[in-house]
């Protein structure tokens, strides 16, 4: 999944930020708890044991039947996992495929370890081992079926019924009884079998009109008995279908039961009457007596969609439900009761972090499922019931006059308001149903004008957000995901447009300049600041560049030095502690400036993803900051070694540093060779002198110096003199 940029809201420039433990130069996660699950399975030999691939968190692993989970990747060179199979006849053995094209990897040892196999650029929904032969693999990727004989190392294509048909294989089911037996579900082709390893295939679905399939499954002991979802709403045709003859006839077991997209099944190995059903919409249905009768056991609203089910055979048998964001839940008695099962995993896919303005300690979260609140600076997360069908909450704005008065905007056009700090919720506007809300904003000079942007739209509101006037005419910006108001003068306000640059107005909408920056601007994910300490100073980053304005948006200025081409921008913070001292990030991590942009060095230490969303600085702790990398909730940092200025003086020439954390015995390098100059006074400041340090310093010229606490923290900085 590739998550939306959400912006975090900037009130005259005053940055939103949090407090909270962090790791000391190393990010470390504060979460909230959750993720995207894909795929379950569970030990049959030691069935507390039980897998997971989440996208964010790579390949999770619980030894105590769900309490607590740890992620397993070492080996593995992506995060966002799909696929993932154990071997029945040696349960450490497993094999694990990512979400896009990637190799299929394998561990011998119950996932401490992972290579890739030889099944490269990999991009399946299915992969399984035989439950007979041993070290027989079989791999579903695209349309095509790839099977191993050696347990990976080598592969051959079976020839599949037909190919390019515009569905893909999303499932492998193999028959115990009958080691040459493969069914496959073939999205709106339905379901295959071939009895012959691949030499011939037949089509199970006579009687059907609607064949689109998601997920199938073999009664263990029974191997007539089959059980498919099936999409679609015709009586006796759709839902969860079961067949005693192996797939020749389809009897359906949800006549009067909901429609639409039932998606995943199953079945507990220990109990063959006994199957679990999830419905996209409606949640999780059960079965005790082999279809004859189905209950709801799981409101969908519960908890993200269903994504992934496993029954574990234990005494009672424990189901796991894998959910989307949502994280992992468990019953122990047949879906009437359920609990979180989360300990451990920190995957939510984050789209925008703010911290109120009165209690920097107290956040708010946005994520496709909803929204979340902390009030202890991260340590602590709690679901904030925005409404009970309230999905993909993009953003959050509070009232910098009315901190009691929040926003939450979806990205179906949908508006809530709450003026208790997020305790309870109204619906304040759903006139605007078309608009994919990424950008909300309260001016600051008046707290009943509200600024809306997103896909393809661009909103006011004088009313506080009971009604909307588009602003998005011919020759002014349509979709808008960043905003940056002038922290002096009312009614001027810049904005980022997705597709066609930056746009000034000075009154409050009515008229726009469009900002030229000197290079073609096209992208979604982009970001825009103010400096409410240099008014007329803007950041703007956007896939490779970083520009600086200090006429509000007239001229600009490109500053990446340290920036590479790949980065692809989607963050800029200025830091309210150090002012030269600016953060950015996107898919190459975070990256730092202590000279106001002109250079960049990485802060990625403890950084497991390569993209990050949102990088934040904490105005009440001085070198903190949280980042949202994607797919892994909130993650904090501590720069322990800190310089927030260098300053030279003339004869004899030296050069005075303040910062923070600096420690007796303090060593620095200048452009890589130690200089032994160095005269200690305290913690936030140390002296540079001797002979011929004019000459390694050079006017005009940027010079690089690193400074080494005795306890092995440090920071790089480049550094001229005019």
């Amino acid at each position: 999944m590739h998550p939306v940029r959400a912006t975090v809201v900037i009130f005259a420039g005053l940055l939103v930020a949090l407090a909270s433990s962090a790791g000391q130069d190393c990010w470390t996660p504060l979460g909230p708890e959750g993720a995207t699950i894909n795929q379950i399975v569970v030990d049959p030999v030691h069935p507390s044991v039980v897998y997971a691939t989440t996208e964010g968190i790579g390949v999770v692993k619980s030894v105590d039947g769900g309490k607590t989970w740890q992620p397993r990747n070492q080996g593995i060179t992506t995060l966002f996992l799909r696929t993932l199979a154990l071997d029945p006849l040696d349960p450490d053995i497993l094999y694990a495929g990512a979400v896009n094209y990637a190799p299929l990897f394998k561990s011998v040892d119950g996932g401490e370890h992972w290579s890739p196999t030889t099944l490269s650029n990999y991009d399946g929904w299915s992969v399984v081992a035989d439950p007979v032969t041993e070290g027989t693999v079989y791999a579903a990727s695209g349309d095509y079926v790839a099977r191993s004989a050696d347990g990976g190392q080598t592969w051959q294509w079976i020839s599949a019924p037909f190919h390019y048909s515009g569905s893909s294989i999303s499932k492998i089911v193999l028959d115990p009884s009958d080691p040459s037996a493969i069914y496959i579900c073939w999205g709106y082709n339905g379901v295959y079998v071939t009895r012959n390893s691949g030499a011939s295939w037949t089509a199970l679905n006579a009687g059907l009109d609607r064949t689109l399939v998601e997920d199938m499954v073999l009664v263990p002991g029974y191997p007539s008995t089959l059980w498919r979802t099936v999409y679609g709403s015709t009586p006796g045709r759709y839902g969860v279908l079961k067949s005693v003859d192996g797939g020749a006839t389809w009897v359906a077991t949800t006549d009067g039961m909901p429609t639409g997209a039932w998606q995943y099944l199953s079945v507990d190995p220990e109990n063959p009457s006994s199957l679990y059903a999830s419905n996209l919409t409606e949640g999780l249905f059960h079965t005790p007596d082999g279809g004859a009768t189905w209950q709801l056991v799981r409101n969908s609203y519960q908890g993200g969609s269903v994504r992934a089910l496993a029954v574990a055979p234990l005494s009672p048998a424990a189901v796991f439900v894998g959910t989307y964001e949502t994280g992992l839940f468990l019953s122990e008695d047949e879906g009437h009761t359920w609990r979180a099962s989360n300990s451990g995993l920190i995957g939510v896919d984050i789209g925008a972090l703010v911290s109120d303005v009165g209690t920097p300690t107290t956040l708010y979260a946005t994520s496709p499922t909803g929204a979340f609140k902390s009030e202890d600076g991260g340590a602590h997360w709690s679901w904030m019931s925005v409404a009970p069908d309230a999905r993909s909450i993009q953003v959050i704005a509070q009232d910098p006059t009315s901190p009691n008065s929040l926003y939450a905007g979806s990205d179906r056009g949908r508006l809530w308001k709450s003026t208790d700090r997020g305790l309870t919720w109204e619906v304040l506007s759903e006139a605007v149903t078309d608009l994919r809300i990424y950008t909300l904003a309260v001016d600051p000079f008046d707290s009943q004008t509200l600024y809306m942007g997103g896909w393809d739209g661009f909103y006011k509101s004088t009313d506080g957000g009971v009604t909307w006037v588009n602003l998005g005419a011919s020759g002014s910006p349509r979709g808008v995901y960043a905003v940056a108001f002038s922290a002096t003068t009312r009614g001027t306000l810049v904005v980022a447009d997705q597709s066609s640059g930056l746009y000034r107005t000075t009154d409050g909408g009515s008229t726009w300049t469009h900002l030229i920056l000197g290079a073609s601007y096209s992208d979604s994910y982009s970001d825009l600041i103010a400096d409410r300490r240099s008014p007329g100073t803007l950041y703007f980053c956007s896939s490779n560049f970083f520009y600086k304005s200090s006429d509000l948006g007239t001229t600009w200025s490109k500053v990446q030095v340290g920036l590479v081409e790949s980065t692809a921008l989607r963050s800029v913070a200025i830091d309210p502690s150090y002012p030269s001292f600016l953060y950015t990030a996107g898919w190459g991590g975070v990256f730092r400036s202590v000279d106001g942009g002109a250079t960049w060095n990485p802060l990625n230490k403890g950084l497991e993803a390569a993209t990050v969303n949102q990088v934040l600085p904490d105005p009440a702790t001085p070198g903190r900051l949280y980042a949202l990398p994607q797919a892994q909730s909130v993650v904090s940092y501590l720069q322990q070694t800190l310089v927030t200025d260098m300053k030279k003086s003339g004869n004899p020439f030296r050069i005075t540093v303040a910062g923070q954390h600096l420690l007796s015995g303090i060593r620095v390098f200048i452009n890589g060779v130690e200089w032994t100059g160095v005269t200690w006074k305290n913690e936030e400041k140390l002296v540079l002198k001797g002979s011929g340090l004019k000459t390694a310093v050079r006017k005009y010229i940027p010079t690089e110096f690193r400074f080494e606490n005795p306890d092995g923290s440090y920071v790089v900085r480049t550094w001229s003199w005019p």
